[in-house]
């Protein structure tokens, strides 16, 4: 099975098989940080239905490699996303502030 990059944009920085790749997209997922919102027996039992449908397909992905790919997703896009601010950060300078 060969891996390469995504030849869709949305999942570009996701190394899959391109047939996976193609189940995914069947399936209704769309982009990396999408990927990472679903649970494995859901996407497992879309991937089912989506595979079903097309003619000439081997079997689903079996479940482990399902979490694997969205385990992968969920940490990929913890690290992309952008640092939160401390909580309430605001009222604790404004309380520091009072209380000097």
């Amino acid at each position: 099975m060969r891996t390469a990059a995504s030849p869709t944009p949305r999942l570009f920085h996701y190394r899959l098989a391109h047939d996976a790749l193609d189940q995914l997209a069947d399936a209704g997922v769309q982009t990396f940080a999408e990927l990472a919102t679903w649970n494995v027996t859901g996407l497992q039992h879309r991937l089912a239905q989506a595979n079903a449908m097309r003619t000439g397909v081997g079997d689903a992905p079996p479940a482990a490699m399902v979490a694997a790919w969205i385990e992968h997703a969920r940490r990929s896009t913890r690290a992309l996303a952008p640092a939160r601010p401390p909580r309430f950060a605001r009222v604790r300078r404004f309380l520091a502030r009072l209380a000097s």
